[in-house]
């Protein structure tokens, strides 16, 4: 529920599916747990969750090493 109350921050459609799925919430469940977005949620909000999503796209040095290249990181 919060990758998907947070997707169109980063350019996704929670109801096109195929695209929401393999290049949104995927990657980020593969860096960041639903565990571990649920407690960042708990303690900071939605805002904190948004910024470790952000922090994903940063964190490649390459563009082809990034895993969430797709994703557009909001400014």
């Amino acid at each position: 529920m919060l990758l998907a109350t947070l997707a169109s921050k980063f350019g996704y459609d929670p109801n096109q599916r195929a695209a929401y799925n393999t290049k949104y919430r995927n990657p980020v469940l593969s860096y960041l747990s639903a565990e571990r977005l649920q407690i960042i949620y708990a303690n900071a909000g939605l805002d904190a969750v948004a910024s470790e999503i952000a922090k994903l796209k940063r964190m490649g040095r390459s563009s082809d090493l990034n895993p969430l290249n797709g994703i557009n990181v909001p400014r």
